[in-house]
């Protein structure tokens, strides 16, 4: 248990990000990641409810066809 709790400790002093200070390239490729994935996520929800909004207004459109 004590290992799980000592994680974000081991993260936060690991050399990969003591070395980000040094190397713009890095902190650039961290942020990088973050943004894309927020966008990722974004598009992907986007998609889904845009997908919903046109079945909606195809099931409507059927509906005043068969009237």
């Amino acid at each position: 248990m004590e290992k799980i709790q000592d994680l974000p400790k081991v993260i936060l002093e690991s050399s990969f990000l003591q070395n980000a200070h040094d190397d713009p390239l890095i902190l650039i490729l961290i942020v990088g990641t973050i943004i894309a994935l927020s966008l990722g996520f974004l598009l992907k929800f986007s998609f889904v409810n845009m997908r919903k909004a046109d079945q909606k207004k195809l099931t409507e459109f059927e509906d005043n066809l068969k009237k």
